[in-house]
């Protein structure tokens, strides 16, 4: 495991206040040790990054483009484009694999490896996993083998049973569908592709039924005034409709994509926002989320200020799903900052926005926060090809064993205190390990505890804010800790 201490914002305070110790979890698709990718976790709170898994080892998986999904029995999944036992173990070679990652023990597992029926399966998964309310995962892919043959282009929808290990293709889909499926409040699962369609090849939006097996193609993109190419994936928001941006124009028309909804109970259709790449950003290559009642928030690849190429570095938008307006809240600058935003934002619970970049920083991009309150956006990591490069897809927040307050009982005394303090813990919990970080998430203590009451002595330790984390076998808990002169 690669570890490194990027720069990190000054929130450690707010996020202990609020009880909240939020871990992001990504993908790179380049980069690590075998250049297939990473793996990788980034404590908001100990600013503490570290490679959890290096690709493209021997007939692993190669270039995850996706994300990963947190399923109900506590893993991790995802999926990579390359790679696999459908492939000869080179770089970029073979159809890519569906894979496991247990956050707690590091364990990584190959679960499926696409293109290894070439009588019925699919190949390079560009997007990511869903788990649907039957429990099912259920995802997408670009291409695809059928009777031997293989289809460029022409993708699958397929699910995966995580207790039983069976993998189905469910329907052929279109022309390159590469973002994520979601389930709308009515059961069903929407989605788009890039390209298909009757209007020359723009894209589709399609539905699929889980109960039925039912698909329909609901809207044609590329049609006079409509966008065309959508990279991303739809959001239902609070107001029931779906929301969802493309990154082009229909030619011969010159255009940067749109915003539009869709009404699932009408089958309305409707554009909203027209990208002009120089004033609100353009070719959002990601997917909104939901930040309060009134707004969502995306990114864009380019604008608002134009670089070099004539094509801006990207933004940070909020979108008023009443007004429709779009307002820039960052724009990105290259070089140290990071340019082209892929992916969606992910609201963490410390309050702030987390993406990615794949460009810029070191060696292919950043992880930034942007605060809502102070509108200030920061570089929290950067990429430097030994811990990846090129992650383009979202950012997943867990709840690392960092948090405060988690399900071991324990009480610090006195708290604030001079360095002298003793923990009480339960008297039914033995063998309990004991550490305490400072503010930089450097560990400065550690013991095994056996007794109810144990004293500890900080007292060289300088005046400020300390972590105390006990942890057992099956639980864990942690403890803000003050200590004044």
């Amino acid at each position: 495991m690669k570890s490194f201490f990027p720069i990190c914002f000054a929130l450690i305070m707010r996020t202990v206040i609020l009880g909240q110790s939020p871990v992001l979890w990504g993908l790179t698709s380049m980069g690590g040790s075998h250049g297939a990718g990473t793996l990788f976790s980034y404590n908001t709170l100990s600013c503490n990054f570290n490679v959890e898994h290096e690709f493209g080892n021997g007939m692993d998986g190669q270039s995850p483009r996706g994300s990963l999904i947190k399923a109900n029995d506590g893993l991790l999944y995802g999926m990579t484009a390359y790679g696999g036992t459908s492939g000869s173990g080179q770089l970029y070679d073979g159809d890519g694999n569906l894979f496991s990652f247990d956050p707690i023990t590091g364990t990584y597992t190959d679960l499926h490896d696409f293109g290894s029926n070439r009588q019925r399966d699919g190949a390079i998964p560009y997007g990511s996993l869903l788990q649907a309310s039957d429990g099912l995962l259920y995802g997408l892919t670009l291409s695809s083998w059928t009777n031997g043959s293989y289809g460029s282009g022409v993708g699958v929808l397929f699910s995966y049973n995580i207790a039983t290990g069976v993998f189905t293709v469910l329907q052929v889909v279109g022309s390159s569908p590469n973002g994520n499926l979601i389930q709308a409040n009515n059961g069903l699962l929407y989605g788009m592709a890039e390209g298909g369609g009757f209007n020359g090849g723009n894209g589709t939006i399609f539905c699929y039924n889980p109960l039925t097996g039912n698909f329909r193609n609901l809207h044609d993109f590329g049609g006079s005034g409509d966008g065309a190419l959508p990279a991303g994936s739809l959001l239902q928001a609070s107001t029931g409709l779906l929301y969802g941006m493309t990154c082009g124009m229909p030619s011969p028309n010159q255009g940067e994509g749109v915003i539009f909804s869709y009404n699932p109970d009408s089958n309305a259709y409707q554009v909203l926002h027209y990208f002009d790449n120089g004033f609100t950003g353009g070719w959002p290559m990601g997917s909104f989320i939901q930040v309060n009642d009134t707004f969502l928030c995306a990114l864009t690849s380019r604008g608002k200020t134009v670089n070099i190429a004539g094509l801006g570095d990207g933004t940070i938008i909020k979108f008023n799903l009443f007004t429709n307006d779009v307002m820039v809240l960052h724009d990105f600058e290259s070089g140290s900052d990071g340019n082209e935003p892929y992916g969606d934002p992910v609201l963490a619970r410390n309050g702030l926005i987390y993406g990615n970049t794949i460009e810029g920083g070191t060696a292919g991009g950043i992880i930034f926060s942007y605060n809502f309150l102070t509108g200030n956006e920061a570089v929290v990591a950067d990429f430097d090809n030994s811990t990846g490069n090129a992650p383009f897809g979202n950012l997943l927040e867990l709840i690392d064993t960092f948090a405060v307050n988690d399900s071991l009982n324990f009480t610090l005394a006195p708290n604030p205190s001079t360095g002298n303090f003793s923990t009480r813990i339960p008297d039914n919990e033995t063998s309990i390990t004991a550490k305490i970080y400072n503010s930089n998430g450097e560990k400065v203590w550690e013991q095994t505890l056996n007794e109810t009451q144990n004293s500890i002595n900080l007292i060289n330790q300088a005046p400020g804010c300390y972590y105390v984390r006990l942890q057992t076998a099956t639980s864990a808990a942690t403890e803000r800790l003050v200590i004044i002169k």
